[in-house]
This record gives structure tokens, C-alpha cells and sequence, in this order.
């Protein structure tokens, strides 16, 4: 049975919230959207206590679909930390429960395909050091950067082999290694090796 929930928005402007709700619904990220406004919202930040007017919105959606909507609110959302939680949904009506089920499911797509767009909404240039563990971008030749210490296999130890790519490309870094030695040139290595080991038979 799928495992559906309600998951709570609230944002310092309404029209920016029903707008960012409508983008939810368009992506199949949530099955629908009840916007309230106004809110009024007190809440301590930073030592100091704030009251302020906001919007809500209450989204019907799978469980497996919160993280794509948290990585989406964390990139366009105004505030620094988004108010986002979820409460889950035990019991309904039987036909609207599997209305939300229907209208939230994943498209059946490679899983490439899947995985891509949810990878490059998490990361970026700032925040590919903490997913690899040490791997880093730094100024190469003015048009791509250069990750050290390790290889692109190393990378599949912190995230899924088809992302590992995508990763790459998204910083402009390449192995050092592999920055280091012209594609051609490797090739034209191993040719030689290949005809060397045929002249000693």
C-alpha cells in the first residue's frame, strides 16, 4: 500500500507560496494544494522572537515524495531554513487516497533520467565537497576545475554510479589525472602498448 501524507509549507509571502504550490502540482509532487492566508506566526530565530503574517499550504502528496519537494524549497524558498514538515495520512476516503497515490506517481522513466534533475536541484558547486568526502573543485585552466585526490569510481562510495557523472559535470571538475593527460594522448598510448606487446611474440 502506498504511504501517503500531508506535508506543511509556510512562507513569508502568500503569492509566492500558491505560485510555488502550482510548480509542486505540475511536477506530480503533490497530488494538491490548500493555500491559507493569512497566518500569523511567532517563532524564536537567532535569539530573538519574531510575529510575523505568512502563508501555509497543505499538500497531499506520497511520503516518497517529500524529499524532492524539500530539495525544490531549500533552492527557491525566501527564508534561509523553510518551515516544512509532514504529518501522515492513516485513513480517508478510500477513492481520494488513491486519487493522491495516482496523481504523485513517478513517471516510468531509466533511472538516469530519474535521478538527474533531483540531483542537479541538491548539488552545486559549494556543496559537492560534503557529498564526496573530500574531493574538492579548484581553479584548473580558466574552463574547468580539477577534483582531487581520488577517480570518478571513488565518487560511487558517497552517491548512486549515475550520478557520479553528473556530479562532475555540474562543478566543471574532472580527476586530476585524467585533466593531467590528453584524452588522445592515452589513446595513443595504449596503441603503442598494444603493438609493442605484438613485436615480442
Amino acid at each position: 500500500m502506498t504511504e501517503l501524507c500531508e506535508v506543511v509549507i509556510t512562507a513569508p509571502d502568500p503569492g509566492w507560496l500558491k505560485d510555488f504550490s502550482r510548480k509542486l502540482i505540475e511536477q506530480r509532487l503533490c497530488a494538491s494544494a490548500h493555500n491559507f492566508a493569512p497566518v500569523q506566526s511567532i517563532y524564536r530565530w537567532r535569539g530573538e522572537i519574531y510575529e510575523r503574517t505568512e502563508g501555509r499550504v497543505s499538500l497531499h502528496t506520497r511520503r516518497d515524495r517529500v524529499a524532492e519537494i524539500v530539495a525544490l524549497a531549500n533552492q527557491e524558498h525566501p527564508f534561509e531554513v523553510p518551515g516544512i514538515s509532514t504529518r501522515a495520512i492513516a485513513d480517508g476516503n478510500p477513492d481520494y487516497l488513491a486519487w493522491i497515490a495516482e496523481e504523485t506517481a513517478p513517471e516510468e522513466r531509466p533511472y538516469s533520467q530519474r535521478q538527474r534533475p533531483l540531483a542537479l536541484t541538491i548539488l552545486n558547486r559549494s556543496s559537492v565537497e560534503s557529498v564526496c568526502h573530500g574531493y574538492r573543485a579548484v581553479p584548473g585552466d580558466g574552463r574547468r576545475g580539477r577534483v582531487r585526490p581520488g577517480s570518478p569510481g571513488e565518487l560511487t562510495r558517497y552517491l548512486p554510479f549515475e550520478l557520479a557523472g553528473d556530479v562532475l559535470e555540474m562543478t566543471g571538475a574532472v580527476p586530476e589525472r585524467m585533466r593531467a593527460l590528453p584524452s588522445r594522448v592515452g589513446m595513443y598510448f595504449v596503441l603503442a602498448m598494444t603493438q609493442r606487446r605484438h613485436r615480442h611474440r
